[in-house]
């Protein structure tokens, strides 16, 4: 997660896990570790019984979980929680270790989250959504988003492996209408039809990414994340959200993977059927039952193959329909181009 101080990046993750490590269809998320299972969960009943919000952490807090689905494993994934600003940080002096090993993990990660915070994009809205704007979001400027855009970019195209899923993650949506002096929904549309112009490299060919509005409670101050809440307040809302994009994503390269292997499938039993055409059609008879026996136990062994290989695509476009069902309502930017579930775009 790439944002600047105070966002409530650590509040998300709490979160997020929370409520994935209750279920979402028959999807669970958990902590291979399980003392920090119990960190994660005790934190979010603190917020949600006193008000006190997770303690934000100073030195790199790092989680590795396991996504599965009816108890399969799917995905293992590798979460670290940087304080906040570590992508502005200069890797000098005390700062260095973390720094280099944000930078690091930034150039191997496949899924990015570039945090924004919901007052920050609503005061920018406000001032009528300048294209070169003096934007600051807990301290990250414009610079810092487009430089995570492409580092994660470049990093994996040099080693030849697709792109990461990005994820705008528009934390503490509650301020944002506030601050757009506007409804929610209004405030929303402008920011998602205007953010390329903001953040340029989320245009650029390749990116595709999520746009995402997230909120712990209903606490309509800026000071809120900062202390303490009234525990009525917290009212979490499309925390799971980010999540189930980043697996979908995850599983959408894994349906590209398994056509390219079914066309190669499909390939081989065209030239089996060529190659025993030509062996029907040949006057020298001699061997040429046994080459034919030959080939057709080899295209059985092709056409089992084809029917496993079409059962597997099915079943993953499957599980990645389910999980889109989740965040359907929200944009993805492709390309350049907001476009919706419903098929409209910009």
């Amino acid at each position: 997660m790439a944002g600047g101080h105070d966002t409530g990046k650590t509040a998300f993750l709490h979160g997020m896990y929370q409520r994935l490590s209750e279920g979402v269809h028959d999807y669970f998320l958990y902590s291979e570790d399980r003392d920090e299972e119990i960190r994660l969960v005790n934190a979010w009943k603190v917020l949600r019984e006193t008000g006190e919000f997770p303690r934000v952490n100073v030195r790199p807090q790092s989680y590795t979980f396991q996504c599965t689905r009816n108890f399969t494993p799917l995905l293992r994934m590798r979460w670290t929680d940087f304080r906040g600003g570590a992508a502005m940080g200069v890797a000098e002096g005390e700062e260095k270790k973390i720094v280099e090993q944000w930078r690091d993990e930034l150039s191997r990660s496949d899924n990015v989250y570039l945090v924004m915070d919901g007052k920050a994009l609503g005061d920018w809205v406000r001032n009528g959504m300048p294209e070169n704007a003096n934007f600051d979001s807990g301290g990250m400027n414009l610079t810092s988003y487009n430089r995570v855009v492409h580092t994660a970019m470049a990093s994996r195209a040099d080693r030849g492996v697709p792109p990461p899923s990005f994820v705008v993650l528009i934390t503490k949506m509650d301020l944002l209408p506030g601050a757009a002096d506007m409804p929610l929904k209004q405030a929303l549309e402008s920011v998602v039809h205007n953010l390329c112009t903001l953040v340029k490299s989320l245009s650029g060919p390749g990116v595709t990414a999520l746009v995402c509005p997230v909120q712990i409670g209903d606490f309509k101050t800026s000071q809120a994340s900062g202390g303490k809440v009234l525990p009525s307040l917290v009212h979490p809302k499309y925390l799971h959200h980010p999540i189930c994009f980043s697996l979908w994503y995850h599983l959408t390269e894994e349906i590209a993977k398994c056509e390219e292997e079914l066309a190669e499938i499909k390939k081989r039993i065209s030239g089996g059927e060529t190659e025993l055409t030509a062996l029907r059609t040949k006057s020298i008879v001699m061997f040429r039952n046994a080459k034919i026996q030959e080939v057709q136990t080899a295209q059985q062994a092709r056409e089992t193959e084809r029917a496993e290989k079409q059962a597997e695509i099915a079943a993953t476009k499957e599980q990645a329909d389910l999980l889109m069902r989740e965040f359907d309502r929200w944009p993805i930017i492709k390309a350049g181009k907001v476009v919706w579930r419903s098929g409209r775009s910009s």
